[in-house]
Order: C-alpha cells, then sequence, then structure tokens
C-alpha cells in the first residue's frame, strides 16, 4: 500500500510489479525518467489519484531559484515519462508538463493489455497519451487532453475510440499512427479535430451508443444516445463520518469488566454493555483495540449514529491471523431460511462498521459429507447511509443484506459462501473499491479444514452470489473492484444500476438479470472458471437475461474471455453490447451467442476475436464490428456490409457437454465426452464443466449441414482442429470432393500438444452435400490412423465470403409522427425496404408488416393499421435486386398519444342534504400516462368556471359559481388537457342543495308534564309553549349514541328571577336561572347513555312560574389535541428548513413559521394520525399573520390525507389579498364533514406555505383539533 507520496526530484519514481491486491494513491510531484510503472499485477489492485507536474518542486518551497525551477521543468518536460501501466489505468488522475503523460506498454506476453484511458486529464505534454506495441485496444474516456504538441500517439493498429473525451489545441497531431492504420471513432459528444490526425489511411466517424428505439413516450426518434459512461467516483472513506465522536471502548473495565481480546474469553457482556451504552448516548463509536473477540449471541441492534470500529483493516493475511480486530462469531445456524433470521449486526440510521473482521470458528469446508453451516447474515442494514468500510469478512455464510437507501460497501476484502451483498428495496447503494476473494480462508491462519481449491469448489456447488439486487433504483459500482472464485457476479432483480470496472475473475456465470424493465449499464471485465453448481449445474455465461426480462443492458467497452456455455444468452429485454473485446476462449471452445424469441441483441463497435456459434430466434444486430474469425451462416452474408470480416464458417462445438453443431454435424457413434480435470487436492479430484471429445471407433465423421458450403466457392476453403494431440499420434483428413471420396493429409506428431490449433488446407474443390448415388460417405471425416485418439474441443470449416452480399443495413429510421404512426428512413438508390413491427422493444420480428417499399415511401411511410395509444417498435431492412435482405436498422418506437385522467379527489362521492348557502370545494386529481397535464377546467351544469393548471387543482371560495349555493341540482363536471391537447372524457359529480328543515326539536307541548298548560305565542317555536306553575314539572325521553352533549332550553319567565332543576336519567346535573322575558337559550352539559334517556325541569327550586318551548339536544365537540409550540413541535413534524418555530406568537413565546415554496419543505403535519372513523364533524381552530406575502399567488393551504400522509387533499387555501392581508391576525375556524371528506382511521393534516421566498412567511399559532 503507497498512500500519500510526493516525489520532488526523483529520476525513478515508484516501480510495481507482480503485486496482487495493491493499493496505491495519491501519488504527486514529477520525475526525470519514470514517475510510476506498472507491470503485470493481478487480483486488481487498486491505483487512482495520481497527480504529476515540475510545480511541485517550487510548491514545496525547497527550492526558490526561477533559474533552477526553469531548468527543472525543462528536463521533466523533455525526459519525464509520468504513467506507465501494462494492465489498468489509475483513474482520477492529472498530468502536466511531461514529454510523456500516459504510456501503454507490453512487456508480459501473457499479459492482455486493454489500453484504456479513463478519468485523466493530460496538459502542457509533448505527448499525451502513448501507445506502444502489443496493446489489446485503445480507448480514451471522460478524459481531457490539452495543449500537447501530439495529444495521442499510437504503433498498433487498429480502433482508438474516444468517449465523452476532449482534446483541444494540439501543436501538431491530435492522433498519429506511427506507419499502422488507424480508425478513430468519436462518441458520446467527444471532441477532436480529424483535420490533425495521421492515421494512414484510417478514418473517423462519429458515433453514439444508441437506444433500442422503445422510449419513454410518443414519437420517440431512434438513435437517441444511452446514458452510458460510468461517472469516476470521489468517494473516499472520509465521506461516511461518526454521528458522535464519544468512544466506548470495549475492554474498559466498566462495560462489564471489559473485553479480553484473546479469542479465548467470552466478550459477549462487555461488547453488549458498550452497544448499549452507545445506543443510550444518542450514537458514538464503540471501538474493539486489536485482538480476537469471542462473542457467543447477537449483538444488540445499533442505534442510529452508532459505529463498531476496529484497531484496522483486519484484512486476514497469507499465513497469518489478522493483526486488527476480529470479531469470532459462535452462535446459531440454520437448516433453512437463514437469510430471515436475525442477523449478527443490525445497523440503525447512519450506522456502520469499520476495521473490523468476521470469523465463524464452526464453520466447515462445505461438501456433501460435511455442509457448510448456514448462518444468518453477519450485518443487516435496516438504517439510512448504512456503511461498511475496510472490513474482511473471512468466512461469512451470508455476509451483508442491505435494505436502507445510500448504504455502502467500500474498501473492504468482503468474503461469503452463498452471499456477498444482497441490497433490497432501496436507491443509491454502492459497491466500491472492494477486493472478494473467499478463498482467502484456507490461505489464511485461521483454519480451514479443506484446502483451497477444494473450498472454492465448494462455494461453487453451494451458489456463492458476489451482489444480489431486488427491487433498487441507481446502486452503483465505482472503479477497481475485484473479485475471484464464485458461482454468479450479479444477479438483479427488477432493479436499475450503473457498474463500473468490476472484475468477475473465475466465476463461472457473470450477469444475470432475472426480471423487471427497468436499464442496467455494465463496464466490466469477466473471465469465468466452468466449474459446477449448485446441483451439478454447470452452465456458465458471461450475460445472461431470462425470459422475465423487460429492461435494457447496456454492456460498454467490457470485456469476456475464456470459455462460456453461452456467452450472451438474450432470452429476454435488450443487450446492447458496445465496443470491447470479446477474447478467444482459453480452453479452445466456441463462444456461443443465443437469442430467444423473446430478445434482442446488439453488437455494436465490438472487437470479436473468437469463433461463435449464434442461434437466434428473436432480434440480432452487428453493427461496426471487427470480427477476426468472421461468422457462421446466414449470418456472414447478412452483416458483411455493416462490419469488417471476411471468413464464413460452420463449426462443431465439442467442448460443451452435449456437442453444439452450427451447420457442421458430428455424428455422435463412437463418440466420447470426458470431463476436464481441474486440480487433485487432497486425494480428490475436482472436475471442469467443459469436456474434450474423443472417438473410440478411430473416426470423427462430420456432415456439412450449411446450404452455402454445398456451393462451389472460389475461395480455398480450411479444415481447422482445436485439439490436444499426444506424440506419435498420426490423424488422416478425408473429405468429398467433386472426384469423390479423398485423402486430403496425413499428419504426424512428434510431441505433446496441449491447445493445438491445427489448420488443414483442401487441395481441390470440396462438394458437400452431393454424393452420388449409392455412396454413403460423411463430408468430412477425420481418421485417427495410430496413437491415441485427440481431444478435439471444436472442428470447423472456413472460407472467405464470396459472391454479393446483403446490402447495409438502413440508416436515419425516425419517427415522423405519431398519430397516425409514420416513418422515414435513408435510402439508397437500387434498393428495396421492408418494414417489421412488433408490439414490445425487443423480441421476434415475425414477417414483414410491409414489403418492397420504395424511396418515395420511405419519405413518410404511413402504419394504417396502427391503432392509436398502442405501442409498436419499428425497424426497416433493405433488399437488392438479387433478394439479398440487409440486418435491421436500429429500431424506433411509437406511442399513441393517450389521453390524461382526472377524477374528483373532493367531493369524493356524489351529496346530498347540503344546506343553502353552502360554499363547495372542489378537488381534483389528474395524471397523463405518457406526457404531463397542462390543465384542468371545472364546469358547473355545463357551464365554463374556470382553468387550474398547477396542482392543487382547486376551486372554492373565490368561484361564484360554487358559493353561496341556492336550493337545487348542481352537476360538477372535470376535464383535463395534456401537453399534446389530449382531452380526458368528463368527470361528473352531482350535488343536492336543500333549504333547512327547522330545527329539530323537542317541542315542549308535544312532551309529558305535569302542573302546566300549553298556551300559544307566535314568537315560540312552533307557535306553542307550556306555561307551567308552582311544582311544575316536565320530562323528555329520547334516544341517543351517548357520549357528552349540550342539553339546549328555550325558556322565558314572566318577571323576575326564576330557577328549574336539570335532572338527566334522574340525577340532578345543574340549575336553569332565567330573567329573559322573552325567549331565550340556555345551555347546561350532560353525559347520556347509549340508548334511552330521560332530560327532566324540576321545580326544585321554589319557583312561582316558568314558561319551557323546547328542548334541543347537542353533540359536544371533543378536543383531539392542542398545541401552542411554546414548548416545540408538540404534535406536529417539520418538513424542513422553511417549515421551523420562530418568534412571533400568538401567545406564549414561539409559533409555527412557514415561509417560501420549497414543497414539504415549507410544510408541518401532524406525526400522530387521528383516527375519525366514528366522527361525523372535524374543526380546526387556529390563529395567524403573515408578512411579506405580496400578491394573491402568494398563499398557504391547510391539507387533509385520509391514508397516513401518502397523498394530500387541500382544504382551504388563505391567498394574500384575498383572504387576509398582511401584518393583521386571522382567527379562521375550518369545519369539514364525513361527506365531504373520508374519515378513516389514518387521517393527517397539514400546512403548507406556497410562498416565493425566504421573506414570505405566515405564523401560525394556537392550533385546536376537535371532533364531534
Amino acid at each position: 500500500m503507497l498512500h500519500r507520496i510526493t516525489m520532488l526530484n526523483a529520476y525513478k519514481g515508484i516501480y510495481v510489479r507482480g503485486a496482487s491486491n495493491s493499493d496505491v494513491k495519491q501519488i504527486y510531484g514529477c520525475a526525470y525518467a519514470q514517475g510510476i510503472r506498472i507491470n503485470t499485477n493481478y487480483a486488481l489492485s487498486r491505483y487512482k489519484n495520481f497527480n504529476f507536474s515540475p510545480d511541485f518542486l517550487a510548491w514545496s518551497g525547497l527550492v526558490t531559484d526561477s533559474a533552477q525551477l526553469a531548468a527543472h521543468a525543462v528536463a521533466v518536460y523533455n525526459n519525464g515519462s509520468a504513467i506507465e501501466v501494462e494492465r489498468m489505468f489509475p483513474s482520477d488522475s492529472s498530468v502536466i508538463g511531461h514529454k510523456i503523460g500516459a504510456t501503454w506498454f507490453k512487456e508480459d506476453s501473457n499479459n492482455k493489455s486493454s489500453g484504456g484511458v479513463g478519468g485523466a486529464t493530460i496538459r502542457n505534454c509533448r505527448i499525451g497519451v502513448n501507445y506502444e506495441p502489443g496493446i489489446d485496444g485503445m480507448s480514451v474516456t471522460q478524459s481531457t487532453i490539452e495543449n500537447c504538441l501530439v495529444a495521442v500517439n499510437t504503433f498498433i493498429n487498429g480502433k482508438l475510440t474516444l468517449n465523452e473525451a476532449t482534446i483541444t489545441n494540439s501543436a501538431d497531431w491530435d492522433v498519429y499512427a506511427n506507419v499502422v492504420k488507424v480508425d478513430v471513432a468519436l462518441a458520446n459528444g467527444s471532441v477532436a479535430n480529424p483535420a490533425k490526425m495521421n492515421l494512414n489511411g484510417g478514418v473517423v466517424t462519429n458515433e453514439t451508443i444508441t437506444d433500442d428505439g422503445s422510449g419513454s413516450g410518443e414519437g420517440e426518434e431512434d438513435d437517441k444516445p444511452f446514458e452510458t459512461l460510468i461517472e469516476i467516483p470521489s468517494y473516499n472513506d472520509t465521506a461516511r463520518l461518526p454521528l458522535s465522536y464519544d468512544l466506548f471502548v470495549v475492554k474498559d473495565p466498566v462495560y462489564a469488566g471489559g473485553a479480553v481480546g484473546d479469542g479465548i474469553h467470552d466478550d459477549t457482556a462487555a461488547v453488549q454493555a458498550a452497544i448499549a451504552a452507545a445506543n443510550a448516548n444518542g450514537g458514538g463509536i464503540v471501538l474493539f483495540p486489536g485482538g480476537d473477540y469471542r462473542i457467543k449471541q447477537n449483538l444488540t441492534p445499533l442505534a442510529a449514529g452508532v459505529e463498531l470500529r476496529g484497531s484496522t483493516a483486519a484484512r486476514a493475511g497469507v499465513d497469518e491471523q489478522s493483526s486488527g480486530s476480529t470479531l469470532r462469531i459462535e452462535v446459531a445456524d440454520f437448516a433453512d431460511n437463514e437469510e430471515l433470521e436475525e442477523a449478527f449486526i443490525t445497523l440503525g440510521d447512519y450506522g456502520g462498521l469499520r476495521g473490523l473482521g468476521f470469523f465463524y470458528p464452526h464453520q466447515t469446508g462445505g461438501g456433501d459429507a460435511d455442509p457448510f453451516k448456514k448462518y444468518p447474515y453477519t450485518v443487516r442494514g435496516n438504517g439510512h447511509r448504512n456503511f461498511i468500510i475496510n472490513c474482511t469478512a473471512i468466512n461469512s455464510y451470508r455476509f451483508v443484506n442491505f435494505n436502507g437507501d445510500e448504504n455502502l460497501l467500500a474498501y473492504s476484502f468482503p468474503g461469503a459462501i452463498r452471499e456477498v451483498v444482497y441490497s433490497y428495496g432501496n436507491k443509491n447503494g454502492r459497491y466500491e473499491e472492494n477486493i472478494c476473494k473467499p478463498a482467502n480462508w484456507p490461505n489464511s491462519g485461521f483454519p480451514c479444514p479443506v484446502g483451497k481449491e477444494t473450498f472454492k469448489h465448494n462455494i461453487f456447488r453451494e451458489g456463492m452470489v458476489l451482489i444480489r439486487l431486488k427491487d433498487c433504483q441507481d446502486y452503483s459500482s465505482g472503479w477497481g473492484s475485484y473479485a475471484h472464485a464464485g458461482f454468479r457476479g450479479l444477479e438483479v432483480e427488477n432493479s436499475s444500476g450503473n457498474f463500473g470496472r468490476l472484475s468477475l475473475e473465475a466465476y463461472a456465470q457473470g450477469y444475470a438479470f432475472l426480471s423487471g424493465d427497468k436499464e442496467f449499464i455494465i463496464n466490466n471485465k469477466i473471465s469465468p472458471r466452468p466449474r459446477p453448481g449448485p446441483d451439478g449445474q454447470g452452465s456458465t455465461f458471461a450475460v445472461k437475461l431470462f425470459p422475465e426480462f423487460k429492461g435494457h443492458v447496456i454492456a460498454h467497452s467490457s470485456s469476456q474471455s475464456s470459455s462460456y456455455d453461452e456467452l450472451f444468452d438474450v432470452q429476454g429485454g435488450t443487450l446492447h453490447r458496445y465496443g470491447g473485446a470479446i477474447t478467444p476462449s482459453l480452453s479452445g471452445g466456441v463462444h456461443s451467442i443465443h437469442v430467444g424469441e423473446k430478445g434482442s441483441l446488439i453488437m455494436e463497435a465490438v472487437s470479436l476475436e473468437s469463433n461463435v456459434g449464434i442461434v437466434n430466434h428473436g432480434s440480432l444486430k452487428f453493427v461496426d464490428c471487427g470480427i477476426s474469425e468472421g461468422l457462421p451462416n446466414p449470418y456472414a452474408w447478412t452483416f458483411k456490409a455493416d462490419n469488417n470480416y471476411s471468413g464464413v464458417y460452420a463449426v462443431s462445438d465439442m467442448n460443451q457437454l452435449g456437442i453444439r453443431d452450427y451447420g457442421l454435424v458430428l455424428d455422435k457413434n463412437g463418440i466420447v465426452q470426458l470431463q476436464d480435470i481441474f486440480y487433485v487436492e487432497d486425494g480428490v479430484t475436482l472436475m471442469h464443466t467443459t469436456y474434450k471429445t474423443i472417438t473410440n471407433s478411430g473416426e470423427f465423421n462430420f456432415t456439412v449441414e450449411d446450404p452455402d458450403f454445398y456451393n462451389n466457392s472460389p475461395y480455398k476453403k480450411y479444415v481447422t482442429c482445436n485439439w490436444d494431440v499426444k506424440a506419435n499420434t498420426t490423424v488422416e483428413i478425408w473429405y468429398y470432393s467433386t472426384t469423390g471420396w479423398k485423402l486430403n493429409e496425413v499428419k504426424t506428431f512428434t510431441a505433446d500438444d496441449a491447445l493445438e490449433e491445427t489448420r488443414f488446407k483442401l487441395d481441390s474443390s470440396p462438394a458437400f452435400g452431393r454424393q452420388a448415388a449409392g455412396e454413403n460417405y460423411p463430408d468430412l471425416r477425420i481418421v485417427v490412423k495410430s496413437g491415441e485418439s485427440p481431444k478435439v474441443r471444436f472442428v470447423k470449416i472456413s472460407t472467405s465470403v464470396y459472391g454479393t452480399v446483403a446490402p447495409k443495413a438502413p440508416t436515419g429510421l425516425a419517427v415522423v409522427s405519431d398519430d397516425p404512426a409514420t416513418l422515414t428512413w435513408n435510402t439508397v438508390s437500387g434498393l428495396s425496404y421492408n418494414v417489421y413491427r412488433r408490439s414490445f422493444s425487443s423480441g421476434s420480428l415475425g414477417e414483414p408488416l410491409a414489403e418492397g417499399l420504395t424511396s418515395t415511401d420511405a419519405m413518410g411511410w404511413v402504419d394504417a393499421s396502427a391503432v392509436p395509444g398502442e405501442y409498436y417498435d419499428y425497424v426497416v431492412t433493405a433488399v437488392d435486386s438479387g433478394g439479398r435482405e440487409s440486418g435491421i436498422s436500429f429500431d424506433v418506437s411509437v406511442v399513441g398519444n393517450l389521453p390524461p385522467n382526472v377524477s374528483f379527489a373532493s367531493p369524493a362521492t356524489d351529496l346530498e342534504g347540503i344546506p343553502v348557502g353552502t360554499t363547495l370545494s372542489v378537488v381534483a386529481t389528474a395524471n397523463d400516462p405518457d406526457g404531463t397535464v397542462a390543465s384542468v377546467d371545472l364546469f358547473v351544469n355545463g357551464v365554463y368556471v374556470r382553468t387550474e393548471s398547477r396542482t392543487p387543482y382547486e376551486w372554492g371560495a373565490n368561484d361564484a359559481a360554487l358559493s353561496n349555493l341556492a336550493a337545487g341540482t348542481y352537476l360538477l363536471g372535470l376535464v383535463a388537457t395534456d401537453n399534446d391537447g389530449a382531452q380526458s372524457g368528463i368527470s361528473s359529480r352531482t350535488v343536492v342543495v336543500e333549504e333547512e328543515s327547522p330545527m329539530e326539536v323537542m317541542e315542549a307541548e308535544t312532551t309529558t308534564f305535569s302542573g302546566g298548560a300549553i298556551k300559544s305565542d307566535p314568537t315560540a317555536s312552533n307557535g306553542q309553549f307550556v306555561d307551567g306553575k308552582g311544582g311544575f314539572t316536565i320530562s323528555w325521553s329520547f334516544q341517543a349514541d351517548g357520549g357528552n352533549a349540550d342539553l339546549i332550553f328555550g325558556i322565558e319567565v314572566p318577571s323576575g328571577s326564576r330557577s328549574m332543576g336539570v335532572f338527566v336519567n334522574g340525577v340532578k346535573i345543574g340549575v336553569l336561572t332565567c330573567t329573559s322575558v322573552t325567549w331565550e337559550e340556555q345551555t347546561i352539559a350532560a353525559t347520556l347513555l347509549a340508548g334511552t334517556n330521560v332530560v327532566e325541569l324540576r321545580d326544585t327550586e321554589g319557583t312561582d312560574e316558568f314558561n319551557v318551548d323546547y328542548l334541543d339536544v347537542d353533540t359536544i365537540w371533543t378536543t383531539l389535541l392542542a398545541d401552542t409550540f411554546d414548548a416545540g413541535w408538540g404534535n406536529w413534524v417539520s418538513g424542513g428548513g422553511d417549515a421551523k418555530l420562530g418568534s412571533d406568537p400568538q401567545t406564549g413565546s414561539q409559533c409555527m413559521n412557514l415561509q417560501n415554496d420549497s414543497g414539504d419543505g415549507s410544510a408541518a403535519w401532524l406525526d400522530p394520525v387521528l383516527d375519525l372513523s366514528g366522527a361525523d364533524e372535524l374543526m380546526i381552530e387556529f390563529t395567524y399573520f403573515a408578512d411579506s406575502m405580496d400578491n394573491s399567488s402568494e398563499d398557504f393551504w391547510v391539507q387533509f390525507s385520509s391514508d397516513g400522509g401518502v397523498s394530500w387533499t387541500t382544504i382551504v387555501t388563505y391567498a394574500a389579498e384575498v383572504d387576509f392581508v398582511n401584518n393583521v391576525r386571522e382567527n379562521p375556524v375550518i369545519t369539514i364533514d364525513s361527506s365531504s371528506y373520508n374519515f378513516s382511521s389514518n387521517v393527517k393534516l397539514k400546512f403548507r406555505c406556497d410562498a416565493s421566498g425566504d421573506s414570505d412567511d405566515v405564523y401560525i399559532d394556537d392550533v385546536v383539533i376537535s371532533v364531534r
């Protein structure tokens, strides 16, 4: 590890060679010869943030003489080579003022040097980037090269791809090719000057990684750039700081006597006590000094802000245990469903782990005889921004399950047997610069029951997965992570993400996309190890899209090598493979590309350096690819015009279990397949899932089924055999020719030769498939004349593509109109065109929708059969006069504009019995499935009222048509219009307004009384009353729901002051005393029973005469909540910085202060939900005044939610200059009822400001919430 090193005037600075897992970053300075040279390195060492400039000497202050500094700068400019690399370029680096900024070289003949420069800034150098001979590929990504003599200098043939790169102000050349021919691709907005390029016959093209046309809305045109480039991360381990720096040291005796940390004593109690103290503190660091801590139960879940920290990164080194802080975990394992059990460590919000190691001393080595113990997750992160940094999992079964947003695993060595990371239901998770090598356990000082290769074999059989994502959004992997030896690298279910430079080495399966319709970007290296997986499963693949997957995967500038059953297996969705290389199989087999009926594969600008077998039942496109071996039929003729290759072949792949024939069919009689032996360890033979094929009959017989090889090509034909051959083996090559069965060649091998590829030229014209009548000869026979049978991986017959190939695929396909669906594309004279249509963005195209279209048709071809509102995906092919059809164009999609949807949020239902004089509140909800809602119109009885163009869509007291309603029936109608002018149907509500009936009171004259008489009075209710005399008693019997109520009596007296006792259900509750000689109401509070109640007035006070008109029973308001804000927010929660406690209260010392218009950041809402399920009415009382609210567009809202705050309906809007004036206090009372609002058990209320700045304030106080 080399960090933060500055070289001021070194001759040669740093040389790194043969390192494994090295970590070199933050290197500064300059050198007169070499700044840093990095030769062959392994296990994806970490290199980043190199900064070279001659100015570091001046900045140091050690040399101040200007002449000496100038001479120093000249020497560096004339001689200094800053960064020289063979395998990997350091990201986030800069070079100024050197002879050569960055050099890619190849010194190790067995090494693959990829030639990628990423995230670099190179200025004022003689040569910016230099490519020496032997480099495989050239690319400059997200980099700037400026003010150099030559920006890019190269000695290798091929293609230089500039991806989001800028080359400016080169004195001589932007690109200079020395002798060799170089093509330059300017991709994704890259800038360079073709006039300053010496390419020796090469060409410059502008390229964009294009989508498959599925689009996100109507009429989306083709060739829209994918957002594919990986941002180089600026993350570092200081980005996750603890919320508290209070230390709780587990060895402190205050914690249950203190932990010992010797791996022998039980430290459980001390560790639990330290965690409990940190939890009670509200956060802090639980510190584990160096040692091995034996823990025998799951740790107490960590509260928010608690971090467990060890002394070092705790990495288990070779033949030694950790010198850091290791937790020896002795907890229960489970037979099944262990992933559902409690984790050893559970993290709270903002909590994490740093510098710890984890070891399970009772774990087994796996295998049938001693299966792995299935422990639950070592760590479960249930909180927000959980992190694991600089930690080592030595032998966890499942390491970490993240469930919260913005989780992070970084700078760690996370080994696990079944699963390293499972991220579920969150967004913005990150996997950053980790090295995962589960097989480190057998190499470490921690005891392992089995050897390294056996352990690897067993974790493959266990189905080890590096990263599993389910229902995640925007998960990412930064530059510089490496994983070695696992079954599956990445498993994706319904998740989006962006993966850069995750190297999967020795994995059986690379990337598996199981389900969902999201986009995922990968930019990685994959090289497999074909070992058996779970239940002996042997399927290997680089990238597989399963049938249930419907999204897009962009494999950008990645590389694949070695042997797979399926290189790409696309059974659903779209895989767009752009750039990078597919290198030959190390085991000698044939790469397979399979596309299912629901799948679509685009191969663009790919360097294909191996033999491939292709099976396509869906959609397949090759464009701008360099293909060294050519393609099998029928694809060789179809794609030739769009790609660079010359060969065509038929091949029999014998390297997999179950021989695969691509136009060349092996007779299986006498054939035996032998499984490859990988390793013998501890007396056990470990097998690969690759095979070699031998014959026990002495012959390999082949039939050519590719019809194109029946023809007599004018070019030479070759037979290529990839095999292992023993010394003294003699083989004969026979084939059927135009003159009959013919011996072509006899070859004797003089030495053992593994991975031999022998090529035989057929010396006359073959006649495949044209044997004479009665002749029973194969088309090709390989006879083992003497010696052992060769172990064959594949046999192919090849020649050059001959005759006229299909034309180039059409370009420029675009949507002119979506209604009707209208297309256009670029045309070429002499060609006709076919149009294909499908109802999804991937899959089989079927028969052409239209054939033989001309150039005139292409100017605006209309799909007359398209149904408006349906989704369609189109491609076009070109057909020449000989009937040869090109490959498909890039596709485009059309979605006819769908109308918006609109509905009533309030009134939620039709209303009846609304009293005269009511002002009606109308609230609409609207959405558009393929665009945005432009406006919503309200109509009352067919008459337009007003348009609302922003949410919330509300009408009410400011609209005359809804204010002070007269008796009658009102038909409300809503119509929404979208951004393309489409309108919804009418959504309607009926409101019936009625004259209020007289108060439903219990008249005195109709009830039971004694000692009185009924008299008439036109001023009394109903014109009559009861005149009571001495000893007077009157009673009312009625039904009630029970609870508190107001008893309202209509009474008067002839003169003086007179009183009556009030009884409820026989119990005296008070006295009415009246002095009014006209009718008045007096109220007394009572508690009623559920059922029958009896209310009486009795002359208990010696009253001479007392007149009674009626009794009215009214339900009392019950106060649920009351807040003054003097002691804090109380029952309310602030939504952000624009909702705070202010100093302009009505009473006391504080009030609620809302300002600006930052959504929920300008709002406060009830924290407890209200249960209104039994209420009829809700009353909201408060006081407020506003300051600097300038006009009617500045307002605040009172809002209602019946679903716990998921959706909101505005009850009232208070607008400046309409409902209030600044600095004048208002005291509103809002009453709503259950007929207009859904009184559920999950109600919340909100105050929200809708102003324009921080100086616009509303001060709210004394909020009282009541119901009845």
